[in-house]
């Protein structure tokens, strides 16, 4: 189902759900990709600026990692694939 709107907690929401499913950091276009294969539609023409702006704004629970995209800030960031982005 598309839903058309969306508030930014709804976001953070989706997107928690996301990370914890997927298991690893994800970029801002990883995301914007989840997010819509999941059904939802995202409402910016810069879908990727939108949901990085939640998650900046949403510290609390998002950490960003270099080189990696943005992580749960609770849950212990898994290893890297490549050991060059475990700096």
């Amino acid at each position: 189902m598309i839903r058309p709107r969306g508030r930014p907690a709804d976001f953070a929401e989706i997107m928690e759900v996301i990370l914890k499913e997927i298991g690893r950091p994800l970029h801002r276009g990883e995301l914007v990709e989840e997010v819509e294969r999941r059904g939802h539609m995202i409402p910016s023409r810069d879908k990727p600026r939108y949901l990085g702006t939640i998650l900046w704004r949403r510290e609390d629970k998002f950490v960003s990692v270099e080189n990696r995209g943005y992580w749960l800030k609770w849950v212990a960031l898994p290893p890297a694939d490549d050991p060059d982005l475990l700096g």
